[in-house]
């Protein structure tokens, strides 16, 4: 991790748009509390049970949002990507972290102390609606993710993963080609599986002609039949 000394009208500007109008009175404090740091590839963000007070918004790249069990199995969660906010559930809960974040790729993230956020949420209910209704959206999305890993079966799962990270990440110019690195392990990690398991399931998906895998990167050639998959289980 390092801090980087960019412009921070830039990233008042993205915030501007993430909250919608910030008041001008508080310009200067949210400028000066910004800080901007580097995380290289791997490098752990926050970790769970940390009480960490800063607000993260992803400027560049992607992280994952994860929790281990008991056995040591990670379940990712969620993907983190540019534009997107998190770390923010402790000033709603006080309470410490319950998942490690960590980069997906090599981030820049801008970390803003959670008192000025509380005044932001304080002097303008719009911005308090922006991050209750995000925190809402998770929730779903996350109980109906850990709903579909306890009832589908690997093809399912595996479907679903492939679709979050689709509608995550988007895709490249092509329009089939996820837009991130991504190993077979962490497509085991997103899918509650070990790893033969998802290497086995993403090789039946890539002969039947579904997808295609080439430098760990994953086409999606055939969505429908995935799109199938996954409502079947």
């Amino acid at each position: 991790m390092e801090q980087l000394y960019v412009d921070k009208d830039y990233i008042y500007q993205k915030l501007s748009r993430l909250f919608g109008h910030i008041p001008p009175f508080m310009h200067a404090s949210v400028m000066d509390a910004i800080r901007v740091m580097r995380y290289r590839r791997k490098e752990i963000i926050y970790n769970i049970g940390e009480h960490t007070s800063e607000f993260m918004f992803l400027i560049d790249g992607k992280a994952k949002i994860f929790r281990e069990g008991v056995s040591g199995r990670r379940q990712i969660l969620r993907i983190v990507t540019q534009g997107q906010h998190f770390g923010y559930e402790p000033l709603l809960t006080d309470e410490a972290h319950q998942n490690t974040a960590m980069a997906f790729e090599d981030c820049i993230i801008a970390r803003i102390p959670m008192t000025t956020i509380d005044e932001l949420l304080h002097s303008n209910l719009r911005i308090a609606n922006v991050v209750i209704t995000t925190l809402a959206k998770e929730l779903v999305a996350t109980e109906r993710q850990l709903l579909n890993l306890t009832q589908k079966h690997m093809r399912g799962r595996v479907a679903d993963s492939l679709l979050m990270l689709r509608k995550a990440c988007s895709t490249c110019e092509d329009g089939k080609t996820i837009n991130i690195r991504i190993t077979r392990q962490d497509i085991a990690d997103m899918s509650n599986m070990n790893t033969a398991n998802a290497i086995r399931t993403l090789s039946e998906f890539s002969a039947e002609g579904i997808i295609m895998i080439a430098n760990r990167m994953i086409a999606i050639i055939d969505e429908e039949r995935l799109k199938k998959i996954s409502r079947l289980g």
